[in-house]
């Protein structure tokens, strides 16, 4: 079995601390709060598939639809910085 990892933290920190580069204090515990946010989704979500007597095949279903989700908002986020801006 083919198993990808992609660790996200050192990028995305680099990329809010450029956004935020007025405000660096703030950025990093707002990054770390969001890294520990996705965690507890992740958990949430798990128990509540489990709860729901879904089965435990159904937690890594309902995983990988949360990790598309998010990697849909990646890919949207992206989409609309890279996007030209009007003012």
């Amino acid at each position: 079995m083919f198993t990808l990892y992609v660790y996200v933290p050192p990028p995305g920190a680099m990329r809010v601390m450029e956004a935020a580069s007025d405000a660096p204090g703030l950025a990093s515990p707002i990054n770390a709060g969001a890294f520990n946010l996705g965690n507890a989704l992740g958990a949430a979500t798990g128990a509540a598939v489990i709860s729901l007597n879904l089965g435990y095949a159904a937690v890594p279903v309902a995983g990988g639809l949360l990790a598309a989700a998010g990697f849909g908002m990646t890919l949207l986020t992206a989409w609309r910085s890279m996007a030209p801006q009007h003012l």
